[in-house]
């Protein structure tokens, strides 16, 4: 990894309305984990925003830009993903950056032992957040420098649907 400090953006679905009141504040836990590894990383979130909620376009430029400066995102799946967080993971790989998705068992984007029609799937994790995930990870825990390692990341996200879809295309055949 370079000689720099790593700025890594943690996104998660913002609760809204009931859920606000449930709302489990994992960043904590992810912070110490972090700066556990390496101190000097920089980490930026949702909960850096100072602007109006009812403007869509400082929501859009805030993200962009934390998006844009990060070289890691971080996301927690927990629960489901808003819309919002899934297009922050998409642009996300406009900027070629890595994405760590946080997937642990039996959450709502990875099942064990789930069956799909006539088939048991043993592990099944969400083709979404396997194709655009560079590292998926099951606990805050397993996080290390390794993983960190924004020069570690897959080939472009276009080269990963292109390969599916062939994958796809010979497997039917």
């Amino acid at each position: 990894m370079k000689n720099k400090n790593l700025k890594i953006a943690l996104i998660w679905s913002v609760p809204k309305w009931k859920e606000i009141e449930n709302f489990i504040d994992w960043k904590t836990e992810i912070k110490n984990k972090i700066f556990e590894i390496n101190e000097k990383i920089e980490i930026l979130t949702p909960d850096d925003f100072k602007g109006d909620f009812s403007d869509k376009k400082q929501i859009f430029w805030f993200s962009s830009n934390m998006l844009q400066k990060s070289d890691v995102i971080i996301c927690q799946t927990e629960k489901k993903l808003w819309l919002w967080t899934a297009h922050e993971m998409l642009m996300w790989k406009v900027f070629w950056k890595k994405i760590i998705s946080i997937v642990s068992k039996n959450s709502d984007y990875r099942k064990k032992n789930l069956q799909i029609w006539d088939q048991i799937v043993e592990d099944r994790i969400h083709s979404f957040l396997w194709s655009i995930s560079d590292e998926i990870i099951e606990k805050i825990w397993d996080l290390d420098l390794e993983i960190l390692n924004p020069e570690k990341n897959n080939s472009e996200f276009s080269e990963i649907v292109v390969d599916s879809i062939d994958y796809y295309l010979d497997k039917i055949k």
